[in-house]
């Protein structure tokens, strides 16, 4: 959880999805020298509560390279 809660204080690129009617914020961010892909819930405006958080897949980490343009 560290690592997360530390990736998500960095560079983020975020997007929101919606899946089976549940709104979920997807989050793609660096700690530690990994590209982590987060998936949150809103539970208040400033509120979030982690529902996934892993290794981003390499498909993923050249999107987040390419987005946040490192």
């Amino acid at each position: 959880m560290h690592e997360v809660v530390k990736a998500l204080s960095g560079i983020t690129y975020t997007k929101t999805v919606t899946r089976n009617g549940n709104k979920r914020t997807t989050v793609l961010a660096q700690s530690e020298g990994r590209v982590l892909f987060i998936v949150l819930q809103r539970l208040k405006r400033d509120t979030f509560r982690v529902v996934s958080a892993y290794q981003a897949p390499e498909k993923m980490k050249k999107l987040y390279k390419r987005k946040v343009k490192k």
